[in-house]
């Protein structure tokens, strides 16, 4: 499947389960993001590694904060409130391996994300790269490709229990709390015609105070930011909804359909149209070629091209 918010191929995995043997995939995908591409905060029920392969990005989790950037690898675990954010002007590029199954805990404890560890970065992570890139080519439900994808994943552990990693405990960022929570003002209220000063007030300090903290921590405006995170959302509802454009405009925060298509395009190239358009063309037909296109524009890829 290819997912055009994130410019992302990936591959989820039936729910039926023909062996129980204590460890299953259950989907993995490679993705360049947009800038200020937000997911969270949530929760999910299973493990999920994520590989940095460009660019910078933030995850919170456990009321920690990282800031992240090529080469590092962190772990989603299941029921943990977190939240991943991409860098605005150098927005981070990763693909992910999604397990769930009673044997991983176990699992881990032999890895460096033992005693709840969240980060780490390594020398040589072309290796997750290559099994992940190798879940992508299994896509039929039999028994078969289930014995594959379980066997990637114990590969995927196997070169954890045994890659020589560098601890990113450094990584963590000193928490602020004004630019965060302006950040999660932002999130949380995008729909609405809102202005700096309404978020001053809110917060009880001074807006231009507010604009100079909040542009040093994020290195953007808190008005680029706004824009960008009502852009990430009408791409989405445009991809997976039939409502019109006018009122998807009006849904993400825009008063006008002409501001909205100039903000629209301005930050991915197209018009709204023409990005429905764009994404409605893509079938399983194009996934091989599409994948071979993100993994070169990432450099993941050599001369040769991804094959099946």
């Amino acid at each position: 499947m290819v997912d055009p918010m994130e410019k992302s191929i990936f591959y989820i995995a039936p729910e039926t389960q023909y062996f129980n043997i204590g460890i299953q995939y259950r989907f993995s995908g490679f993705s360049q993001t947009m800038s200020l591409h937000n997911y969270g905060p949530t929760v999910r029920t299973h493990y999920i590694f994520h590989i940095i392969l460009d660019g910078k990005g933030t995850f919170s989790v456990d009321d920690q904060q990282f800031h992240l950037s090529k080469g590092d690898i962190f772990l989603v675990r299941p029921d943990m409130i977190h939240r991943y954010i991409s860098d605005a002007n150098t927005p981070w590029s990763y693909c992910w391996l999604a397990i769930k199954g009673p044997v991983v805990s176990d699992f881990l404890e032999k890895t460096p994300f033992a005693n709840n560890v969240h980060v780490i970065q390594s020398h040589h992570f072309s290796t997750y790269i290559d099994i992940i890139q190798s879940t992508l080519q299994i896509r039929d439900a039999n028994p078969s490709s289930e014995l594959k994808l379980t066997s990637l994943c114990l590969d995927f552990f196997n070169k954890l229990m045994t890659d020589d990693f560098i601890s990113s405990k450094e990584k963590v960022l000193t928490y602020r709390k004004l630019p965060v929570n302006t950040m999660t003002y932002l999130l949380n209220n995008y729909t609405d015609d809102i202005k700096v000063s309404d978020i001053s007030d809110h917060m009880f300090v001074n807006r231009s105070h507010l604009s100079r903290v909040f542009k040093s921590y994020y290195n953007t405006t808190i008005q680029n930011a706004l824009q960008q995170i009502r852009i990430n959302a009408a791409a989405n509802l445009l991809y997976t909804t039939h409502q019109s454009i006018l009122d998807i405009s009006i849904a993400v925060g825009f008063n006008s359909q002409i501001v909205f298509n100039r903000a629209f395009k301005k930050l991915t190239g197209l018009n709204p149209s023409q990005f429905r358009n764009q994404q409605h063309q893509v079938n399983h037909e194009t996934a091989d070629q599409e994948l071979t296109d993100i993994l070169r524009n990432l450099s993941v890829l050599g001369e040769t091209p991804f094959s099946t």
